[in-house]
C-alpha cells in the first residue's frame, strides 16, 4: 500500500506541473513546472531511501 502512494505521489508531482504548463496561455508557468519537477526528483529521492532503509532494517531482523 505504501508503494502505491508513493508512486501516486510521484506522478502527481509530474501531472499537476504539465498541466499548468500547457492549459494556461502565459509560458510564466515554466519556472513552476521547473520547480515542481525538481522537487518531484527529490521527493522520489527521498522516499526510494526511505524504501531502501526500511528493507534493509527487515534484512537484519531477519538475520537475528
Amino acid at each position: 500500500m505504501k508503494t502505491f502512494f508513493t508512486v501516486l505521489a510521484v506522478i502527481a508531482c509530474w501531472v499537476i506541473p504539465v498541466y499548468m504548463l500547457f492549459s494556461s496561455s502565459h509560458k510564466s508557468f515554466a519556472l513552476i513546472y521547473g520547480l515542481f519537477y525538481g522537487l518531484s526528483w527529490i521527493v522520489l529521492c527521498v522516499l526510494m531511501a526511505a524504501r531502501e532503509r526500511e528493507i534493509e532494517e527487515r534484512k537484519r531482523r531477519k538475520n537475528y
